[in-house]
């Protein structure tokens, strides 16, 4: 791998880190116990069995998930 693409990975890795910290744009709620978790459907999709099946049965109010 180039340099360059190591370092347009290392930058990209790092943005994706930070959506992933950040309640920006997020669009499902994940109650656990007392404990809520706001994040970002795409991500849950594509990442996970269980959420690709449970979002696309899932009802959104306020576009909120």
């Amino acid at each position: 791998m180039s340099q360059i693409s190591t370092k347009l990975l290392v930058h990209f890795s790092n943005v994706f880190a930070q959506l992933l910290e950040s309640e920006y744009d997020y669009n499902v709620i994940v109650k656990v116990g007392q404990q809520s978790f706001k994040l970002h459907s795409l991500i849950l999709y594509q990442r996970s069995t269980f959420f690709r099946q449970e979002l696309t049965t899932a009802t959104k109010k306020n576009n909120i998930i």
